[in-house]
């Protein structure tokens, strides 16, 4: 008896799950189709950029290295604060 209950619910909560399952597939592929051609694909320009390479522009890529790395230790150097305080 209650084994014959236990598969009943079993039966009808797995259709159930079937089902939202089912449906969300359905949703999002209708959804993705919908809005690629609402919004469609866009073209993005390739552009060139100018990297400098003078010693004024390496030396202050230097010293920003440098002062984030000073930053990290002295960040690591303090101690931890408690949890909840």
């Amino acid at each position: 008896m209650v084994f014959k209950v236990f598969r009943r619910i079993s039966i009808g909560l797995g259709s159930l799950i079937g089902l939202l399952a089912l449906a969300f597939i359905v949703l999002y592929t209708i959804g993705s189709i919908k809005w690629n051609k609402l919004h469609g694909e866009y073209e993005v320009p390739a552009e060139t950029i100018a990297i400098p390479t003078d010693q004024a522009s390496i030396t202050r890529g230097q010293m920003t290295d440098d002062e984030l790395r000073a930053m990290w230790l002295y960040l690591q150097s303090l101690p931890a604060l408690g949890q909840g305080k």
